[in-house]
């Protein structure tokens, strides 16, 4: 069809439509049809299909060549499809069709004579020529900055204040070529659930961006801005549409892909509590630090260490836990969030002064 785009998606194929004129009832002819690809052609394929690329070099798949029979007489013409075409997969350019028509005609004249009728079409043809577009294709990534031209944190991140997630879109787009991006953000999801493709519903949707792009990028989209303090996954979902004729080519990824998700943590806090604040030395006494633990979620392990210094003359300050004060270190392995014990210190029957416990 004149003007016909189409994209070169797996399996694509195209039609040469050959109208003959001059073919009676009955009578045959042979059709050689020939696709070739003008190799000269670039974006955004406006340029006329080059006449001298009708070479062997150029061609698109195999030569077809079907027997026809005239259905009208011969004022009326008949219209024939020879194919189809394979189009490779992935391809972009204008491509064009060579077509020949031959007919042997045996005339009622006397002496009989055989006459042969033959018709070439011209290299590029515009009503042969066909522009393909590839297949848009898109890479995404997630990041996180604390401010609008930070550099991306690691993952996971500790959201000791408001953050910054951004989403960056890498395709395929010819330089100049525009497309549409919208990118929504979904969250918050548990940190130990792996997030599947349905689990982007409405109820999660963090924000929505839309933007046109020119060109392939990175381009990048956002941010959303978290709640300080906040916990879980958060994911992007993309789409990509690139407006072609009559048919838009598109792209999108799935909800919970790697490269689109990060997992925000809340920080690790920590409360303590010495088990005694006097205390008589009595040769037995034993010493505890009580440690309540918060930004833990249920089953997470964490290690508290709890150092003990001492004795002091009097109350330390926060330089006094220097190195020669170290009496103990304890380590605990702990999951989950709440209260725990560290310990015991036994205190020496001679000690006295001021101890005083220094936990992470």
């Amino acid at each position: 069809e004149i003007g016909n785009e189409i994209v070169s998606s797996a399996g694509a194929q195209v039609w040469d439509r050959v109208t003959v004129d001059g073919l009676a009832t009955g009578e045959t002819a042979t059709i050689t049809a020939t696709l070739y690809a003008d190799p000269t052609s670039v974006f955004p394929f406006d340029q006329r299909f080059a006449s001298d690329a009708c070479v062997a070099a150029n061609q698109v798949g195999e030569t077809i060549t079907i027997t026809v029979t005239g259905a009208n007489d011969a004022d009326t013409p008949d219209v024939f499809h020879v194919g189809p075409f394979p189009i490779p997969a992935g391809f972009e350019g204008q491509v064009s069709f060579l077509d020949t028509v031959t007919s042997t005609v045996t005339t009622t004249d006397d002496p009989v004579r055989i006459e042969d009728r033959d018709w070439t079409d011209d290299c590029g043809n515009p009503d042969e020529t066909l522009t393909v577009r590839k297949p848009v294709e898109a890479s995404t990534i997630a990041s996180v900055t604390t401010t609008i031209d930070g550099e991306p944190l690691a993952d996971p991140i500790v959201s000791d204040g408001q953050l910054l997630v951004w989403d960056s879109i890498l395709t395929n787009l010819n330089p100049g070529e525009t497309a549409s991006v919208t990118a929504v953000a979904y969250g918050y999801f548990p940190t130990d659930t792996p997030i599947t493709s349905t689990s982007c519903v409405e109820g999660l949707v963090m924000g929505t961006f839309t933007v046109t792009v020119t060109g392939p990028g990175p381009h990048q989209v956002g941010p959303i801005r978290t709640d300080a303090g906040a916990s879980g996954q958060i994911t992007w979902v993309d789409g990509l549409t690139v407006d072609v004729g009559e048919d838009p080519r598109t792209w999108s990824d799935d909800c919970g892909t790697p490269a689109e998700t990060v997992t925000i943590r809340q920080p690790i806090t920590g409360v303590t509590q010495a088990s005694h604040q006097t205390v008589t030395n009595t040769g037995d006494v034993e010493l505890y630090d009580e440690i309540t633990i918060d930004g833990l979620e249920e089953g997470e392990a964490a290690t508290v260490t709890a150092n003990l210094y001492g004795p002091f003359d009097e109350r330390p300050s926060g330089d006094s836990c220097v190195a020669d004060k170290l009496l103990a270190t304890f380590e605990l392995e702990v999951t989950g969030p709440g209260a725990r014990l560290v310990g015991p210190f036994k205190v020496p029957a001679d000690m006295v002064g001021f101890v005083t416990w220094q936990g992470g």
